[in-house]
């Protein structure tokens, strides 16, 4: 299985929440993507975020103010999204 793990919030991990929120066109090949929640703060944030910096909002400098900001109100739980079928199987598996 293609597993993506993020490791806490991070660039990254913002690019891939925002685009995964908030453009249709975006698509992965992952089976799980493990990291951390995004939850309705997190989406609210997206769009404030994205009025801050307008059409630069996916720049790094961007999406490591995003990651510090949510990281300071967000949880710190850790979410696992099965995006395949294929990843559901295995949990099923005996």
């Amino acid at each position: 299985m293609k597993v993506k793990e993020f490791k806490g919030f991070s660039a990254e991990w913002s690019k891939f929440i925002i685009l995964n929120r908030s453009d249709e066109r975006f698509t992965h090949d992952y089976d799980v993507v493990i990291g951390p929640v995004a939850d309705a703060f997190v989406d609210r944030e997206i769009e404030r975020h994205k009025r801050k910096y307008g059409p630069r909002y996916l720049d790094t400098e961007a999406l490591l103010d995003f990651a510090e900001h949510v990281s300071q109100f967000g949880n710190k739980y850790v979410q696992y999204c099965f995006c395949t079928e294929r990843a559901i199987k295995e949990l099923i598996k005996e």
